[in-house]
């Protein structure tokens, strides 16, 4: 049987020092500190548990090796911007942190789908 996951995560802005409000181009001596994933919500189809981690914290390790474990596990991935942005972010934090990358999935990314089917 197919494991379908559905999730979605939040993320902390990126700060940094900047002089002005349109087209700036940051160097790494401006930056006071990079986005990390905040919390993340998932459930697998079909399933009634929902999981539900938070971290208010830069340090967003356990998280992001929690949601691995949830990847390694889906044969599907079902999220919102998930090709653009979620998956793509959740990756890029566990190559921070030292992770191999989980196990392949299929991807269906809400968004693109609306965009296609839908005139909006």
């Amino acid at each position: 049987m197919t494991k379908i996951l559905l999730l979605d995560i939040e993320t902390a802005p990126n700060i940094a020092y900047v002089w002005g409000a349109w087209k700036q181009n940051i160097g790494q001596n401006q930056w006071k500190q990079k986005g990390h994933i905040m919390s993340f919500s998932a459930k697998w189809l079909g399933d009634d548990n929902v999981f539900y981690h938070e971290n208010r914290k830069a340090n967003d390790k356990t998280l992001v090796k929690a949601l691995y474990k949830l990847l390694d596990e889906a044969d599907m991935v079902v999220a919102h911007n998930g090709q653009k942005f979620d998956l793509p972010v959740i990756i890029g934090r566990g190559v921070i942190h030292g992770f191999t990358p989980p196990s392949p999935y299929f991807v269906v990314d809400t968004l693109l789908t609306a965009r296609r089917e839908l005139r909006l």
